[in-house]
């Protein structure tokens, strides 16, 4: 296949793709300040209309160009073949403005046979371009295709040759004495080397399992050269080059951006889908322990994509003890995802299993490293409270440091003893920490999307500043538990479940950041202990 040959490397350098940008650009800007050199004296009226339109296709070109290199979910392969068709589309133009613009000049005769040689050279490059193009968007993979593609790079070598023997030769034109292009009788062959490729392709567009609109679009880059031939032929003086190049590849350029959308939906539908999966695995904290008050717990998880590698997760072991734990996967997107759906998982089937908090991520740090090719890793905080005592059993594997309030110091961050991520460096040893909680004592979790936001002047939101909206709010949420036996249930859960905080702190984060756009996936864990007093 061509996209398989010794020029593949080529087609993976998206550098020359934007390289091709500047040459279509200033092949247009060459285009319209060598017309202006030129001027109209002593020009024909249709010659004048097809110098015209040839600037204004070069300009079109640049456009349909720069509209292209936006689409940046297209393959690499793809972008690049339709760049190079944008490229030798605007060499075969710029060359027909050229030939124009030096007819009828007896000293630029030169000038006119290298100009028309070259353009000849380029419709046979578009060609075999545009072959590759159909190879790769059709998906055309046969024998056939095969030996066609081989004929075609082999033919176009020796086509070339005999164009630019014109320069020398009078094969298919010649500049008689007047400087003015004159066809031979030889002429026609000039069409051989579209009729060797427009069979083949015929059948590969026809077999192929595509929409009407795209078949017809890609017989428009073999219809229309031909088409172009024969006015030419016929009718000396009107030039087809513009009109025959743009229209296949503004045909074209619609059905690469009309399957740019349809697969966008596609990708669109599938991550709404998996948006709605993620947030059905986490637990709601809304209405969660309707019947607790010895107790409030909230949590949110924000992804900086439609969907991310942080979770957290709480749920009862037993009428007395609760688990809370958050986590933070390497990497964000997909495959982040993919991973933290695993490691949720497992980590609650783990906890269930029973064992202290540093046995349960020494276990889950075994298995989970031994089936992870990927190399990703996820660090978590994990904590089992005695809801009878207050009473704390926690471990850390490299996760950030959890902010702990008391009624009398507000929060404050400590840094206890932790082991590595999960997954990072199996078979080390996850220490465990332990403390106690007095009634209206909370827990604040957090991912590091938190604390590292960072707005335009590269400056991050940082513990301090977190810590500082925690504690605005610790006078009115220690007045609230005072009066927690005033209260009905739901204001209770209202006041004591920290959603008021959590808000906050998200409102906090956007003030500091403004217009800079979340670039990690941000989740918090409120935990409030009312003991059973």
């Amino acid at each position: 296949m061509l996209i398989n040959s010794n020029f593949r490397f080529i087609f993976e350098k998206d550098i020359i793709v934007k390289i091709g940008f500047y040459i279509v650009v200033g092949l247009a800007v060459l285009g319209m300040a060598l017309q202006l050199i030129r001027g109209f004296d002593g020009m024909e009226a249709s010659w004048a209309i097809s110098i015209g339109m040839e600037v204004l296709a070069l300009f079109v070109s640049a456009v349909i160009y720069y509209g292209f290199l936006q689409i940046r979910e297209n393959a690499k392969v793809i972008r690049t073949i339709f760049a190079a068709l944008l490229v030798t589309s605007a060499f075969c133009i710029f060359w027909d403005e050229v030939a124009w613009l030096v007819q009828s000049i007896p000293r630029f005769s030169v000038i006119n046979r290298i100009s028309n040689s070259l353009l000849y050279i380029n419709s046979y490059t578009i060609t075999l371009m545009f072959w590759g193009y159909l190879v790769y968007f059709f998906n055309i993979r046969s024998k056939l295709a095969e030996i066609t593609t081989r004929i075609l790079v082999i033919c176009w070598v020796p086509a070339s040759i005999f164009a630019l023997l014109n320069i020398f030769f009078p094969i298919y034109f010649f500049v008689d004495s007047t400087g003015t292009y004159q066809h031979t009788a030889l002429y026609p062959l000039n069409m051989l080397y579209y009729m060797l490729a427009t069979p083949i392709a015929s059948v590969g567009i026809i077999r192929a399992k595509v929409t009407i609109i795209e078949k017809l679009s890609a017989f428009s880059f073999y219809v229309f050269p031909i088409l172009g031939v024969i006015v030419s032929i016929y009718m000396f003086g009107i030039s087809t080059s513009a009109i025959c190049t743009m229209i296949p590849i503004g045909l074209n350029y619609c059905v690469v951006i009309s399957n740019r959308e349809k697969k966008y939906s596609i990708t669109q539908n599938g991550l709404d889908i998996a948006t709605k999966i993620q947030r059905g695995m986490l637990p709601r904290s809304e209405g969660a322990f309707p019947d607790r008050k010895d107790f409030s717990i909230s949590a949110s998880m924000t992804p900086a994509q439609t969907v991310g590698g942080d979770f957290y997760d709480f749920f009862m072991l037993d009428d007395t003890h609760l688990a809370i734990l958050i986590a933070d996967v390497s990497d964000k997107g997909i495959p982040a995802a993919l991973f933290m759906t695993i490691s949720k998982v497992f980590m609650k089937t783990c906890i269930e299993m029973g064992g202290t908090p540093s046995e349960i991520i020494a276990y889950a740090d075994e298995h989970i490293a031994d089936e992870n090719d990927a190399g990703m890793f996820v660090t978590l905080w994990l904590g089992i409270i005695d809801l009878e005592t207050g009473h704390v059993e926690a471990c850390n594997a490299g996760h950030d440091y959890p902010a702990i309030s008391s009624a009398s110091e507000g929060y404050k961050v400590e840094k206890t003893p932790h082991g590595p991520p999960i997954a990072f460096l199996p078979g080390m040893q996850f220490p465990e920490v332990s403390f106690d909680l007095e009634p209206g004592d909370s827990i604040f979790l957090y991912t590091d999307g938190l604390v590292e936001a960072k707005r335009k002047d590269g400056a991050r939101f940082g513990v301090d500043r977190m810590l500082e909206v925690l504690n605005s709010g610790t006078a009115g949420r220690s007045a609230d538990t005072e009066n927690t036996k005033k209260m009905t249930d739901t204001e209770t859960k209202i006041s004591a479940a920290g959603d008021h905080l959590i808000d906050n702190m998200k409102k906090a984060v956007a003030a500091f950041v403004q217009e800079e756009p979340q670039f990690d996936d941000m989740t918090m864990l409120s935990f409030t202990y009312f003991g059973n007093k």
